[in-house]
């Protein structure tokens, strides 16, 4: 099945001739003879309008020099203001305002404005060619630099505006007061230029820790990590620690039967601890993840220095889960895990055993559902990760959220279930990145079908950034009339939240897979149907799983389900506790990585039954 890209139209446009990459353009203020502002940059952008057709379409324009007014206005004397204006052929322009206090200067507003023409906005409302609109930001802090400096930063730095503007700055190097003789002052460098690239995967640690008593190995780990934090630098700016997990990392903690910690401490002033817990159903997890850090050189570059000692915990997690209290847990894809907005962890190649472990070695693995779509393992350079996690206080593992459709005050479709959809979506730099979605709740509609009617239709909308629609048919059966979900469609919001790194010209727009001509949930139509064994479908970028599902589309009675019909998978499943999905906490939506080999289409585990 082909990807549906619901709502996108991306129209590449280049104001000039085609460059891989955009021009570095020199742009000068003068006061007379003198310059008196000065400023260099490459820039991108993006434009969101509507087209006749009522999808929601971007531009993505290299922002060229061939054409261009620059004007503004310096700062005299006892004045802490100054202006670049720079206008591209009366189509579109940009003003930048600059604002001087405490001896140091920044970028305090920036607006873009554009005219809607034929040739850069094709396919537009017709209402809209020839008007013109613009987008403003202020009271920001950019390109922030002590007065008598200019700013310099390579780094691509990313701004949006109120709504449909995003700009994509590069190689930027500004100084708008205190220019002498025409060119730059020494120039003093953002704290993303003097952080270190980031690393690329570094072989494994193995990280055992010993039983005091018995002499022997308690807990098997063997993990690699790459760590990702925000922190302050002397010049007040925001800089980002990149570093991998030493393989010299010394592990201490403490072994039992149903909690296990282990904590791994590096550069005096690092350390990272999770918590393992085993429940009564004999599976176990980690339940918890702490680091605890100082900010200072050689792991902070430049760091403020307050010698304050932080500690970041995430909320329950419930990753690594083994099936089993004496097995081992397995995954080689990378996992991300976010400890708030400016701290993350990419894992990789991990191997865990917390309980049980039997002659220092590992017992049995359970791989994880990512090693399982996967075809070889890929060393990946990873980004800085930028999701944060949704505030979660609840201890409880993920529960089934039940959806409705009433016709009246009466229920008339019933359904029950947890979906976590993976998509596989390119990265501005032509890698390919995964991120995880799980569905919690939403806002609910749909079509009950009435007496002679045979189609029902249900739909779940998420924070208008993921939804599903779910479309189920009757068919006429001996001795019962039979129900089946006949149309299963999944649509996603691009965003920089769920989708990080993502082509600048995805944002915004709108993703969906449907899958159709399939016949699940098979019952009849007087039963609901029930299947705690989880449905996987993969195709093309997108991977669903469906968990614990019970569902009624037809015959509803008393706002309750009706007796079930089991699939025969769990019919088939050993006694005891159902397997718990490898899924996040309760409304946490995670990413993870993925190579750039997709998927390749599996069949549903939930094959056609009769009744």
């Amino acid at each position: 099945m082909a990807t549906m890209l619901k709502s996108l139209l991306v129209v590449t446009v280049l104001l000039s001739s085609a460059l891989a990459q955009p021009e570095v353009v020199r742009y000068e203020v003068k006061k007379g003879e003198r310059v008196c502002l000065l400023a260099e940059f490459q820039l991108e952008f993006g434009i969101r309008y509507p087209q006749v057709d009522s999808n929601i379409s971007g531009v993505f324009y290299s922002f060229l020099h061939a054409g261009d007014n620059v004007t503004g206005t310096c700062a005299g004397k006892d004045q802490n203001v100054a202006i670049l204006e720079i206008d591209h052929k009366h189509e579109m322009g940009f003003k930048f305002t600059f604002t001087r206090e405490h001896r140091s200067y920044h970028l305090s507003e920036l607006e873009v404005w554009w005219v809607y023409t034929e040739e850069n906005f094709p396919n537009a409302i017709p209402s809209l060619y020839h008007t013109k609109r613009s987008e403003k930001v202020s009271n920001i802090t950019l390109f922030q630099a002590p007065e008598g400096n200019s700013y310099l930063c390579k780094a691509a730095q990313r701004k949006t505006l109120q709504q449909n503007v995003t700009l994509l700055f590069g190689h930027v190097h500004i100084q708008p007061f205190d220019v002498v003789q025409n060119d730059f002052s020494p120039p003093v460098e953002c704290a993303e230029d003097s952080t270190p690239p980031p690393p690329v995967h570094t072989t494994p640690g193995h990280f055992n820790l010993t039983d005091n008593t018995t002499g022997e190995a308690c807990i098997l780990l063997q993990a690699g990590a790459e760590f990702y934090i925000d922190y302050k630098t002397e010049l007040n700016t925001t800089g980002q620690a990149v570093f991998s997990l030493p393989t010299d990392a010394i592990p201490t903690g403490q072994c039992g039967r149903n909690t296990a910690t282990i904590t791994l401490t590096f550069s005096e002033d690092f350390s990272i601890s999770a918590q393992c817990e085993a429940d009564p159903f004999f599976y176990w997890s980690v339940a918890n993840l702490t680091i605890t850090y100082i900010e200072k050189p050689p792991l902070f570059p430049h760091a403020k220095g307050t010698n304050e000692t932080r500690s970041l915990s995430t909320e329950p997690i419930n990753i690594y889960t083994a099936t089993g209290q004496g097995e081992s847990y397995r995954c080689n894809s990378n996992q991300l895990v976010k400890f708030s907005t400016a701290a993350s962890i990419v894992f990789y190649d991990v191997k865990f055993q917390a309980f049980d472990v039997m002659n220092s070695t590992f017992s049995e693995e359970d791989v994880c559902e990512f090693d399982k779509v996967k075809t070889t393992p890929a060393p990946t350079t990873i980004p800085k990760p930028v999701t944060p996690p949704e505030p979660v206080t609840s201890h409880v593992r993920p529960t089934n959220f039940r959806y409705e459709v009433k016709h009246g005050d009466d229920v008339c479709m019933l359904a029950m279930f947890e979906l976590l959809v993976t998509v596989w979506y390119p990265k501005a730099d032509g890698a390919t990145f995964a991120t995880s979605l799980q569905l919690k709740g939403g806002t609910v509609t749909g079509t009950c079908a009435e007496s002679g009617q045979n189609v029902a239709v249900m739909q779940i909308d998420h924070d208008h950034e993921l939804g599903i629609k779910l479309t189920f048919t009757r068919e006429d059966g001996t001795p019962h009339n039979v129900s089946y979900l006949s149309e299963f469609e999944v649509w996603y919001v691009y965003t920089e939240d769920n989708f990080p790194f993502s082509r600048p010209s995805l944002y915004n727009t709108t993703g969906s897979e449907k899958v159709a001509n399939i016949r699940w949930f098979e019952a009849p139509d007087m039963n609901s149907y029930a299947c705690k064994t989880p449905l996987q479908q993969t195709q093309q970028n997108v991977m669903i799983v469906l968990y614990n599902v019970q569902v009624q589309p037809f015959e509803v009675k008393h706002n309750d389900f009706s007796p079930s019909r089991e699939c025969p998978e769990d019919t088939t499943l050993p006694t005891g506790p159902p397997v718990p999905p490898v899924s996040t906490a309760p409304g946490h939506i995670t990413t993870s990585l993925q190579p750039t080999t997709n998927p390749q289409p599996t069949p549903s585990p939930h094959p056609s039954t009769s009744p």
